[in-house]
């Protein structure tokens, strides 16, 4: 089976690439002061959007415009924005919690999140849904939570989807507010079970030590070294094996 490819843009923006399909989920270049990398560089099959928060919705349209064969996964205040600017309606997928999409090989689950989307639009805005993903990669099921707070569901994602990658929020991004401080998205993460987690969405001037205070405290939770804690570095690349055991990490270049 093919190995997965996982990068780390920063805030919630990762690129999945997996039997040579490239999945962008929340990708969010221009306004992110994490990365280097220019929404031109990326190139993608499918785009994933949690909800319709600025660093989270992002450059979609643009990535959309520069891959015309890509096809969006997101809210439906986030498809109706998109279509206001342009992306035809046969590209898009509204989702909702529970809704399950394949493309491909791939399959997209959208679960529940605790949040808001909220899209401005040109002059109007809209409200909709926020959601989490777990996508079925071959053997690897990999969830996304988006934007969320602490709450108990958390523990049927686990217990009915069973991922074994899960990337969660563990502060804010600079400037707004943090949804998870690192100890709660260590109770969340000690309920859904993954093999290995990724600390994603914090600040890393203001809050520089929470993946650290975040491993601390799901050590304190679990009462051991599992689930693992991977801390991707800005812009890199990391290389799972079917156990999902890191194979290489590199930083990411443009193909």
């Amino acid at each position: 089976m093919a190995m997965l490819r996982v990068t780390y843009f920063g805030i919630s923006n990762f690129l999945l690439e997996y039997g040579g399909v490239r999945v962008l989920l929340d990708p969010c270049f221009k306004d992110n002061p994490m990365t280097s990398v220019s929404c031109g560089d990326v190139s993608c099959d499918i785009v994933l959007v949690t909800h319709g928060g600025k660093d989270h919705l992002g450059d979609a349209a643009e990535i959309l415009r520069r891959n015309p064969s890509a096809r969006l996964y997101a809210p439906a205040d986030v498809v109706t924005h998109l279509l206001r600017q342009g992306i035809e309606a046969p590209r898009t997928f509204r989702m909702v919690p529970g809704a399950l999409r394949s493309d491909g090989d791939i399959g997209i689950k959208a679960v529940q999140a605790v949040h808001i989307s909220f899209t401005r639009s040109d002059d109007v805005y809209f409200t909709g849904v926020p959601l989490g993903f777990v996508l079925s990669l071959g053997g690897t099921r990999f969830y996304h939570t988006g934007d969320t707070c602490l709450f108990s569901d958390f523990k049927l994602i686990g217990e009915f989807y069973r991922p074994n990658v899960m990337c969660v929020g563990i502060g804010m991004f600079p400037g707004a507010v943090t949804e998870m401080e690192p100890w709660e998205a260590a109770v969340a993460v000690s309920w859904v079970h993954p093999a290995i987690c990724i600390p994603m969405h914090w600040d890393p001037v203001g809050q520089k030590g929470f993946p650290a205070q975040f491993r601390e405290d799901l050590r304190d939770r679990t009462g051991s070294d599992m689930p693992g804690v991977l801390e991707i570095p800005f812009d890199h690349t990391v290389v799972l094996d079917t156990s999902h055991k890191v194979q290489s990490i590199a930083p990411w270049t443009a193909p």
